[in-house]
């Protein structure tokens, strides 16, 4: 047989006294499940108003496949099983959610369509329905470090309010500069003005000086009294 694509090779039925078809059926399906490989499995059922047996793939969408690849005579005259293929499965009327919300089915595979777990991908690994329990997952340290980088690198992040930071600063010194030229100015200008002040002070005192020089060499001198002995 082949199921999902998965050959069990070839294979007896175990010989025996089965008190029905059910138990029978159980035989049938244990076999079969050992022989296979990977995720492939079957269940086998008895159906007793058509008096066969029934192999479903325990997998669903269409790579959901189970057929008879060989059978030997006495298989089709005891167990009713011939060469064939059965029904490929189908998505068709499957729903399922992943944490609340909808989620796509192909095959084995439900991928959320939305919210925080978009783009999460389950593999259902046995059949039936109903909840089929509760997945953790964690981002890891790649997850960790995108997160990271995000707050990073986002509008408003670590690197963008720096960089406001120091533009600001950049600004507050560049103000700074502004009113240390304008104080530097306003002390030069006084220090002209002090300059200019002090140099017509030292030219009247020159002046004044000059003047004054002129009036003592002008006052008349004494007489001179000349003796001789």
């Amino acid at each position: 047989m082949t199921v999902d694509g998965f050959p069990t090779g070839n294979f007896n039925f175990s010989n025996g006294t089965y008190n029905s078809g059910t138990d029978l059926a159980t035989m049938m399906q244990n076999r079969i499940n050992t022989r296979l490989s990977g995720n492939a499995t079957v269940t086998v059922t008895y159906d007793a108003t058509d008096n066969r047996f029934v192999i479903t793939s325990d997998s669903s969408g269409p790579s959901s496949t189970v057929e008879i690849t060989r059978v030997d005579i006495n298989t089709f005259a005891d167990f009713g099983l011939d060469l064939g293929s059965g029904v490929a499965g189908t998505d068709t009327g499957f729903e399922a959610t992943i944490d609340g919300v909808s989620a796509t089915v192909n095959g084995q595979i439900l991928t959320s369509d939305s919210g925080p777990s978009k783009g999460l991908s389950v593999e259902i690994l046995s059949s039936g329905f109903g909840n089929r329990g509760t997945v953790t997952v964690s981002n890891g340290l790649a997850g960790t470090l995108d997160g990271i980088l995000d707050n990073f690198l986002q509008a408003d992040g670590t690197i963008a309010s720096r960089e406001q930071g120091l533009n600001e600063g950049l600004e507050d010194i560049e103000d700074e500069r502004f009113k240390l030229e304008d104080r530097i100015l306003a002390l030069e200008a006084r220090l002209v003005r002090q300059f200019s002040a002090l140099d017509a002070l030292i030219a009247r005192f020159n002046q004044t000086s000059s003047f004054l020089t002129q009036q003592l060499a002008n006052l008349p001198k004494p007489n001179s009294i000349n003796s001789n002995d």
